[in-house]
């Protein structure tokens, strides 16, 4: 029996599994020590090469490479994240005791996202090691922390430092999404986030006033303004059922801010904070900032905006390659189907992008509802089994391209 079916090998992954889903690395506030020591644990097991680098303070970055035949070649790079999101007690069992259920599936925080993938990396190359099979590129297995938090001490800073440019990547695989079908989804790119925040000044007074310049009026029209422009989008995608949140741009009040805190008194300014996600092809990013603006204008001339973040429009990755080709032969080598999409939300991924490395959110696992930051997030064994065969069979391809 060929290494990659051998039950054997498959019992090992499962427990490895396992332990890994046992460590909490929850947000906020992740700990990540014992984490990284059972990842220095397992390169040391695979004799990969391991650096642990600290670029911002009890932020570890672990870095494993596997050194190519042909070590000139561009570099895979596959990554991952140890940190998963907190746990609300809408969960059947403790999210870190990794119930096994009855139908053969594995519950615990992160088995979707993302330290499923990051041990099916293991697993493949554990695999790849055991067939003696040797690969002409080199690979790096990166896992990341901080990136439930957007990752800004973690693959931002860990892109943009010496210790990168070094490596010399070609490519990039990425965790992506589960699927409840026989279908892997692909992310070939994302929209760009902006949190916006309106402040909305007015005259401070006793509770009993009926002030004509009131921040609460102010408000009250902008929230008109941005509310009926999220309608428009919403009818948008009910309009056009070929599309996903991916084509649409999401606006979405997340907090109000007021002062003085007094139960009566009119408050000298509101501020409201808004989630905006803008697709890259429905609009010039700063068209839409002139299109807000001009929105509190019309309102009134002393409203204004300003932002807790602006991430500039970055081009996504462009799927007509040999690495694509790459992933497209294996995949429907396992007679499954395989389609791409812009993903909705933020991932590290931008920061690869963002200079110039092509990379893709790729996670084969099939069959399984999509449960990422979800109360009871799960993972079929026989899923995650099936994708460290599918890791086992494209890092053979992909790491031999010329």
């Amino acid at each position: 029996m060929s290494v990659h079916m051998n039950r054997d090998n498959d019992v090992f992954a499962i427990n490895n599994f396992r332990s890994y889903l046992r460590i909490n690395t929850a947000q906020p506030g992740a700990q990540y020590g014992p984490c990284v020591d059972f990842l220095e644990f397992h390169a040391r097991q695979l004799r990969l090469r391991l650096e642990k680098l600290e670029i911002v303070s009890g932020k570890i970055i672990v870095l494993m490479k596997w050194l190519g035949t042909e070590p000139d070649l561009p570099a895979i790079l596959l990554n991952s994240h140890m940190d998963v999101t907190r746990v609300f007690d809408e969960w059947d069992n403790d999210p870190y005791s990794v119930v096994r259920g009855g139908e053969d599936r594995v519950y615990a925080r992160g088995a979707q996202d993302s330290k499923c993938v990051g041990m099916q990396y293991l697993e493949a190359v554990r695999r790849l090691k055991l067939a003696n099979k040797r690969l002409k590129r080199t690979i790096y297995i990166t896992f990341m922390p901080d990136a439930e938090i957007g990752g800004l001490d973690g693959m931002y800073k860990f892109v943009h430092s010496p210790h990168f440019a070094k490596l010399n990547i070609g490519y990039a695989l990425d965790a992506g999404m589960a699927t409840p079908d026989d279908d892997i989804t692909v992310f070939f790119g994302e929209r760009c986030f902006w949190n916006v925040r309106i402040h909305c000044p007015g005259d401070l007074g006793d509770g009993s006033l009926i002030l004509a310049n009131s921040a609460g009026e102010k408000m009250t029209r902008v929230l008109k303004k941005f509310f009926t422009f999220r309608l428009e989008e919403m009818q948008k995608l009910k309009d056009n059922p070929e599309w996903t949140l991916a084509n649409v741009v999401t606006m979405n009040l997340t907090k109000i801010e007021g002062g003085p805190d007094l139960n009566n008194m009119l408050k000298s300014e509101f501020v409201l904070i808004f989630d905006c996600r803008i697709p890259l092809e429905r609009q010039n990013i700063e068209d839409f900032h002139t299109t807000m603006v001009q929105w509190c204008r019309d309102i009134s001339g002393d409203i204004r905006i300003d932002y807790l973040a602006k991430e500039q429009q970055v081009p996504h990755t462009q799927l007509n390659d040999k690495y694509w080709r790459a992933i497209k032969y294996e995949v429907r080598g396992f007679d499954l189907e395989i389609h791409s999409e812009v993903f909705p939300g933020r991932t590290d991924r931008r920061h690869l992008r963002e200079i110039g490395v092509p990379v893709v959110g790729f996670s084969p696992i099939i069959r399984t509802l999509p449960l990422l930051h979800d109360s009871d997030e799960h993972i079929d064994i026989e899923n995650f089994l099936q994708g460290i065969r599918i890791y086992y069979f494209l890092l053979s391809r992909m790491g031999n391209l010329p």
